[in-house]
């Protein structure tokens, strides 16, 4: 009661001498009457005792409405404070899974020069029709490695599969890193269009192993370009696990290499584990749960009804006919349902499909709000006005300073866990192989890892004054600009090579990620980076390696163009077959006189029957080429000249008039046995 309600009380009437009438002696009420009137009119303490219970009334109906909405209030307070921890959890997942397709993606783009260290554990199971890794060797243990399982041959003749295969060997350090992060994640792994699965933590193929029924599931099916053309990452309905970890939901995304689907990376969260986020109830019968845009049931804060998955109705059967309704009502505030039996509390929840959902019966807030009233109603009775007053200024203080204490100690106990949530992030960043990086959108280095500067060579003072492009190499700018720009606008660019410019000038070669990320009103680049050295290095050793084996196999094809087949003492038979350019006419020469050298030759045969045309060059290399061998000493036929070789050497005017030429290989055989006094004679 305020002090102005006091002032405005009726002033007590002038007392009069003829109001001053005593009342009769007899009358039970006379002293009381003479106490509150001693004039015979109403006195200020009349008035008082009349207004008091007027007062009474007022203050304990305005009570029991603050009471019922503080009620409400703390409904509504306690389940939005526990809507932060859930979607801070759900964003970090959705953050991680983001990461894992990342790393995947870039693998395609970037793969490794050498064979991942993992392939060599992996063996064929006959008895399940695929493979697994099952060879686990020093100095990899189990607990380190994810089992990679599947159908068919391991060893295929098809480099995309094994390229795809190295992949997923690849994100094993990033599966447990997602595991450490996020420990509450059941499993980790990746799913592939090409029936294999790599999931960690590793389990035993006798106990779990790829099934093409995996595909029907949502953390496949809802990945596959028709199902999901944005590429965007996604969460799954509710369902079981086959690996026996009973009801869970995955968070997902898919992968491609360019424009063609892979498969998928993901997390796996069990429902028990999202119970956790509910916060205590206070009221009986209060039910707060988390529903899909499936009608299924995410978590649940009370014993289920029943067992398997759920949906609104199995969880309130008394609002079957208001679920519609329900989630259709205004996010973050009270209100009522069930004609007014109920109060529910309706919020989305951020990052998912999700939405979070309390009812509780209208009753059971009422009745608490009753509670908080009584002690006022009584006070009201058994207080002055002035008493009651000054014990609800001190009430009211006392509440006040309450809250601002507990304010105080959350906002203490929010920065604390922001420290250490900077703590851990720091230790992730560093631990992170290569140089991390996150710019704004004017290109400020905004943070960075510790390899960033041991690679540079700048202090973190100096590393302040970097810009996305000031830390690269000049020649390489322009280019790294208009990838910086696709990041800001698109969200993300396709990685790319560029040098990083040391303080002391050094250029060293890297490959270069960046996505956008949005906080706030602020928008970001962040990426990391992997140094490209020892790969350019690598890439020059084997061109160097493989120009020498082509030069090698081009000496060997060369002999092989030009053979040299002695048939019997005396006889060499060299057969062409196949175009003859001016290069390989050298080779004719050459590899002929060798050949009479070595076989001491007298006969010679050039058969040319593979041949299929010739020109004035060739021609007259050949002309050359018979003249050496003649001066030699040795006699030269040229059999098999086909019609067009013939038509040729008549139309360019080719003289062969001093050539010996006989029509095939078999006649110029006998010619030669004949031109050595050796005489066939036939049965």
């Amino acid at each position: 009661m305020e002090n102005k309600n006091m002032e405005t009380l009726p002033p007590t009437p002038p007392e009069n001498e003829s109001d001053r009438a005593e009342p009769p002696a007899s009358q039970p009420a006379a002293g009381m009457l003479k106490l509150l009137s001693p004039s015979g009119r109403p006195t200020w303490l009349f008035y008082l005792l009349l207004v008091i219970p007027l007062f009474l009334m007022l203050g304990i109906v305005n009570r029991s409405r603050q009471a019922l909405d503080a009620q409400q209030e703390n409904l509504r307070y306690r389940h939005q404070e526990a809507l932060l921890g859930l979607e801070a959890e759900m964003k970090s997942a959705l953050n991680t899974v983001e990461g894992l397709r990342a790393a995947a993606q870039a693998y395609y783009t970037n793969p490794g020069a050498e064979p991942s260290p993992y392939y060599g554990m992996l063996a064929p199971r006959p008895n399940k029709g695929g493979y697994a890794m099952e060879r686990i060797q020093p100095p990899f243990s189990q607990d380190q490695l994810a089992n990679l399982t599947g159908l068919g041959e391991l060893e295929r003749d098809d480099a995309s599969f094994r390229r795809e295969i190295e992949m997923a060997l690849s994100l094993t350090p990033m599966f447990g890193w997602a595991k450490q992060i996020h420990p509450a994640a059941t499993w980790v792994y990746y799913t592939s269009a090409r029936d294999f699965i790599s999931m960690y933590p590793w389990v035993s193929a006798d106990d779990f192993f790829f099934n093409p029924d995996f595909y029907e599931h949502g953390f496949f099916k809802d990945g596959r370009p028709e199902n999901n053309p944005n590429r965007e990452s996604f969460i799954t309905e509710v369902y079981k696990d086959e690996a026996g970890q009973g009801l869970m939901v995955t968070l997902a995304a898919p992968v491609y290499e360019g424009d063609t689907f892979r498969g998928t990376v993901a997390l796996d969260f069990t429902l028990s584990w999202l119970n956790r986020f509910f916060a205590q109830p206070e009221y009986t019968e209060e039910k707060a749960f988390i529903i899909n845009d499936r009608d299924q049931v995410v978590a649940l804060s009370t014993t289920p009804p029943k067992e398997g998955i759920l949906g609104m109705a199995d969880v309130l059967p008394e609002l079957k006919q208001d679920t519609a309704t329900l989630l259709n009502l205004a996010s973050g505030q009270v209100h009522t349902l069930g004609q007014g039996r109920y109060y529910a509390f309706v919020q989305p929840i951020q990052h998912t499909p999700w939405t979070y959902v309390v009812v509780v019966p209208r009753q059971y807030v009422m009745f608490k709000a009753a509670g908080d009233v009584v002690p006022v109603v009584l006070t009201f009775l058994l207080s002055l006005v002035a008493i009651v007053f000054i014990w609800q200024r001190a009430r009211q203080q006392s509440k006040f300073r309450a809250l601002e204490a507990q304010r105080i100690a959350q906002e203490q106990q929010g920065r604390a866990e922001l420290l250490r949530e900077k703590d851990f992030s720091d230790a992730v960043i560093n631990s992170l192989p290569g140089i991390f990086y996150i710019y704004d959108a004017q290109g400020r280095l905004i943070r960075w890892n510790r390899n960033y500067e041991q690679v540079t060579g700048y202090s973190a003072e100096e590393m302040t004054t970097l810009t996305a492009l000031t830390g690269i190499a000049e020649e390489d700018r322009d280019h790294l600009a208009g990838t910086v720009r696709e990041v800001f606008t698109a969200g993300q660019a396709t990685a790319t090579e560029a040098r990083l410019l040391t303080k002391n000038g050094d250029k060293i070669p890297y490959y270069l990620t960046g996505f956008r990320l949005n906080m706030g009103d602020e928008t970001y680049l962040v990426g990391i980076g992997l140094d490209l050295s020892a790969q350019k290095q690598a890439e020059a050793e084997r061109e160097r390696l493989q120009k020498e084996i082509i030069e090698a196999q081009q000496r060997t094809l060369a002999e092989l163009s030009t053979p040299v087949i002695p048939v019997l003492e005396g006889i060499i038979v060299m057969p062409l077959i196949g175009s003859i350019d001016t290069l390989r006419a050298r080779d004719v020469t050459r590899n002929l006189l060798a050949g009479i050298t070595q076989h001491r030759a007298k006969v010679v045969i050039l058969d040319i029957t593979g041949v299929p045309i010739i020109d004035s060059g060739v021609a007259g290399y050949l002309n050359r080429t018979i003249q050496a061998a003649r001066l030699k000493g040795t006699r030269v036929m040229v059999t098999g000249i086909s019609e067009a070789v013939a038509e040729t050497i008549v139309d360019l005017g080719i003289d062969w008039s001093n050539i010996e030429t006989l029509a095939d290989l078999q006649t110029g055989l006998v010619a030669a046995l004949h031109n050595l006094g050796v005489e066939l004679r036939t049965a």
